[in-house]
Parts: structure tokens; C-alpha cells; sequence
């Protein structure tokens, strides 16, 4: 890492390195420590951006840890093929888990098959989710972590898609 900072130093230009993350599961683990190696890597640099595996298809959670800026809450971006697109209706903190930890449902499959755009109550996006083998207390969860990562909006006791 010094012999890049001396770089950086005598040309006076900014230095982008693209590196990847260790084996295994690593949505555990905080954004600075998902990188392969050893820890100068996340430590050294005054800034990083971390694109993480999204449960969704095609899209990444981007976590930024800036040394001399505010942070940046985290957010998602989807491949659309030529641009990477902001995707604010995707959850940043599901992240793609190995295939033994998968959910039953991602957000979206959740908040399309049993949430939706019409104001609907608890009690009959636990009954739909139930009919798909989805427990009472995981969809409870389901409609937590939504609603207070703003997927979805919950008003006088009924649930709906920011739309509805």
C-alpha cells in the first residue's frame, strides 16, 4: 500500500482499485470486512465502495465508508444492461446468502405476491403467505423489515407498496 500512496504522491492522480471479496459467506460481515486479504486493503484507502450481492437478480447493495465525508446511507443498484440504475424499491440489506440460508420469498416476490399495491391488512398477507408455506412469524418479519427499510408503507394497521 505505501508503494501506491508514493504512486498517487509523484503523479498527483487518484488511484481506483478494483478488488474482490474472501470465500464464503461474507453478508455477515461489515462492508469494510468482506474484502479477501489482509486488512490494509479496507483499511489504507480514504475511500471505499462496496458492491454486495443482492438477493435480486442482476442488482448490489452499495456501502460506502468515506474517511473525510458524511457517510452515505446504503442503497441498491440494478445491472441494466448498458447502466447500473438506482433501485429504490429494493431492500439494501437483503443480501444474497448461500443457497442453505436462502429466504422462502425475496422482498420483491413477498411484497408482489402478497402485499401489492392495495392497502391490505396483516391478517390476509399472513393467511396468502401461510397458503405458500410461509409461517405467521416469518412474514411478521417480513413486513418489519419493509416497512422500516420504506419498501413498503404501513397506515391504519393495512400494508401497501409505496404505489398503492
Amino acid at each position: 500500500m505505501n508503494e501506491l500512496e508514493g504512486l498517487v504522491q509523484r503523479t498527483k492522480a487518484g488511484l481506483v482499485i478494483a478488488h474482490h471479496f474472501a470465500k464464503g459467506d461474507c453478508t455477515a460481515k461489515s462492508a469494510m470486512d468482506r474484502m479477501s486479504g489482509a486488512g490494509a486493503w479496507a483499511r489504507d484507502p480514504d475511500s471505499l465502495v462496496v458492491l454486495t450481492p443482492h438477493e435480486e437478480p442482476h442488482a448490489f447493495t452499495v456501502s460506502t465508508i468515506l474517511r473525510h465525508l458524511p457517510m452515505l446511507d446504503e442503497f441498491v443498484l440494478q445491472w441494466d444492461f448498458p447502466l447500473m440504475r438506482l433501485a429504490p424499491h429494493l431492500n439494501p440489506e437483503a443480501l444474497r446468502k448461500p443457497q442453505s440460508k436462502n429466504k422462502v420469498c425475496t422482498d420483491n416476490e413477498f411484497v408482489e405476491r402478497f402485499v401489492g399495491t392495495t392497502p391490505t391488512a396483516r391478517g390476509s398477507i399472513v393467511a396468502e403467505a401461510a397458503k405458500a408455506g410461509i409461517s405467521s412469524a416469518t412474514t411478521d418479519r417480513f413486513l418489519k423489515r419493509l416497512t422500516e427499510s420504506g419498501v413498503i408503507r404501513c397506515g391504519a394497521g393495512l400494508y401497501c407498496s409505496p404505489e398503492g
